[in-house]
């Protein structure tokens, strides 16, 4: 891939329209509808970025995003969409604001069941550029596709997003079980009637993440490592085919940094996802991850 120049960060409010995202040569696979469920808490619409190069979103209670329309259940995915290799694919994917590029020109082909990591410093774009490729960003031009899909609201429907600053952030005052339930009743509709069957529950749900604290922990007492974890934990929920992260080195020191990436490693053969995750030094993930994109 073609490293980016060095700009300003961008006020796209006078952008040019986005092109279509599909990237010329790329095959498109037949999709078929499933059934649309309420969005977790915080999951931004697609979206521009604002004068600092960065998503604005609106901000709901607990400083979580406005909810927004989310990626149904895909377990039922047509095998070939499930099964496709590469699962990920960007050419050319770029953004541009009023005020100059936010990131440009990034190549990126991912099979299913890889681990990407995205490196670069604040300001580089690199929010930006993880934010399009799960469909909540549109691109001024080049295209991505993800399980053959191409347009930013069908790719919504086969990624999630972990925990992303000034998108969907966790509420430090709310327990890991107030999140876990928060999300399944925006999901589903459900509560808990029962303390035990609710602590089960909230197990089940930490366990594809490979996440194991206590319940009624408020999410400001939990370290970087489990944090992160949790927000995968949160968006594994809604089984997505491709997972997206932000920030996973963010408050580590460099061999937990080394962990981090294990565990993430670990994540995409035990619970069957592909993974984009976002740091700003890539050096821990050698040998770890599949691709690497350095903005």
């Amino acid at each position: 891939m073609t490293r980016p120049p060095a700009a300003e960060s961008p006020d796209v409010a006078g952008a040019p329209p986005a092109p279509s995202s599909h990237a010329p040569g790329e095959p498109t696979a037949p999709t078929t509808p499933s059934p649309q469920v309420p969005d977790a808490p915080g999951e931004p619409p697609v979206q521009s970025p604002g004068a600092s190069g960065e998503p604005t979103v609106p901000e709901g209670p607990g400083g979580s995003g406005a909810p927004s329309p989310q990626a149904p259940d895909v377990a039922g995915e047509p095998e070939e969409l499930r099964g496709s290799a590469p699962l990920v694919v960007a050419r050319g994917l770029s953004l541009r604001g009023a005020r100059g590029w936010v990131y440009r020109d990034v190549d990126l082909s991912l099979a299913e069941g890889g681990l990407a990591v995205v490196s670069g410093e604040a300001g580089s774009g690199r929010t930006s550029l993880l934010l399009t490729l799960a469909g909540r960003m549109r691109p001024t031009s080049g295209g991505v596709t993800v399980a053959g899909r191409s347009a930013p609201s069908a790719i919504q429907r086969v990624a999630a997003i972990g925990e992303t600053e000034g998108v969907n952030e966790l509420d430090d005052a709310l327990t890991v079980a107030e999140h876990v339930f928060e999300r399944r009743h925006l999901r589903a509709g459900i509560l808990p009637r029962r303390r035990t069957r609710r602590r089960d529950e909230v197990a089940a749900a930490l366990s594809p993440a490979g996440l194991d604290v206590d319940p009624d922990t408020p999410v400001g007492d939990l370290g970087p490592r489990d944090r992160h974890l949790l927000g995968a934990a949160l968006a594994l929920m809604d089984r997505p085919l491709l997972l997206v992260l932000d920030d996973v080195d963010r408050g580590m020191r460099g061999d937990h940094q080394r962990e981090m990436w294990t565990l993430l490693r670990a994540l995409t053969e035990q619970a069957g996802v592909t993974i984009v995750a976002g740091c700003v030094d890539g050096a821990p993930a050698a040998g770890l991850a599949d691709v690497e994109v350095a903005l």
